[in-house]
């Protein structure tokens, strides 16, 4: 999975936390690209099961996009750390 289909998928996951519900316009603009970038990506991640999609209809995560989703937060979170905590980054 290329690092943007992670990012989609980070974010879709991360809005579904927050009781949102994650729409295609949503997306694009906390990510900063056109809507058909998204429904592109989104329909990658449709193919590959990580998400379940149809057009003009919400992004939901199945099982699979929601493990693998935790796994790339998890990941990101401990990188982030290391930059904050050990490498005296700003955030």
């Amino acid at each position: 999975m290329t690092i943007a289909m992670q990012n989609y998928l980070e974010l879709i996951y991360e809005l579904s936390l927050d009781g949102k519900k994650a729409r295609v316009s949503d997306i694009a603009k906390q990510l900063g690209v056109s809507k058909p970038s998204v429904n592109n990506a989104v329909v990658v991640l449709a193919k590959n099961g990580y998400v379940d999609y149809e057009k003009y209809a919400d992004i939901k995560l199945t099982n699979k996009g929601r493990k693998t989703a935790e796994f790339i937060c998890s990941k990101h979170q401990t990188i982030k750390q290391l930059f904050i905590e050990v490498l005296n980054i700003d955030e």
